[in-house]
């Protein structure tokens, strides 16, 4: 046989009998920081909500100045019209 193949198999092993005792150690050690990790991506979650909250209102509000501004809203239609007269009937 390969000695590879020979070692990968006794890691392996002695992984599949260490597992049940490192496991649950290993989580109880590991609980506090991962408790720390997701309450910190979580603030950084709701800090994000709110950012974005505001700069959404932000470009609403500067949007709406912007039209207000412009004066009444001409429908893309009527432009077209305007702009040609023969409304695409044909250019000679």
């Amino acid at each position: 046989m390969n000695r590879d193949l020979v070692k990968g198999m006794a890691i392996g092993a002695g992984a599949a009998l260490l597992a049940p005792v490192l496991l649950p150690a290993l989580a109880r050690i590991t609980r506090p920081a991962m408790g720390a990790a997701m309450r910190a991506g979580t603030s950084a979650w709701e800090r994000g909500r709110e950012a974005f909250a505001e700069f959404s209102e932000y470009a609403e509000d500067l949007a709406a100045e912007t039209r207000a501004r412009q004066g009444p809203a001409v429908p893309a239609a009527e432009a077209a019209v305007s702009e040609n007269p023969s409304n695409g009937q044909g250019a000679a």
